[in-house]
């Protein structure tokens, strides 16, 4: 699989997966005003990996179904219980940290259209502003 698509699908992956993963948080908390910010982070996921959907299949690539594991819904909502929200985002935001040196390479790397380079620029950004939140 060439470079480019091999990186956009573990971009797909992981945004789906955030997406996921911060939607079952909302629907678990009881604080109305981290609920909503759980949903907010959900919904900004989601809009990052229907990027990257479309961004494989505009190339010919079908993406695959992305499975989550139970464990994984069952780690993240313990940590949630023991550590309290902020921490589990700034874990859930560890790889993110990852993902946007990632996305920053990747954006200068790769020809791409200006389009292209405009929404992953806003990507970018919105990583970096999810921790935000939960530092106030």
């Amino acid at each position: 699989m060439d470079e480019i698509l091999k990186l956009a699908n573990q971009f797909y992956e992981g945004e789906y997966k955030d997406s996921v993963l911060y939607a079952s948080l909302s629907r678990d908390e009881k604080d109305p005003k981290l609920r909503e910010e759980f949903l907010r982070l959900s919904h900004i996921e989601s809009n990052h990996s229907k990027f990257w959907h479309d961004f494989l299949v505009k190339r010919d690539k079908k993406p695959k179904k992305v499975k989550i594991g139970r464990l994984s819904f069952f780690f993240v909502k313990l940590l949630r219980k023991l550590l309290g929200p902020g921490t589990v985002v700034s874990l859930l935001e560890m790889g993110e940290n990852s993902a946007i040196q990632k996305y920053f390479n990747f954006l200068t790397k790769y020809k791409l259209s200006d389009e292209e380079r405009e929404v992953i620029s806003k990507i970018i950004l919105d990583e970096l502003e999810h921790e935000r939140f939960f530092y106030e």
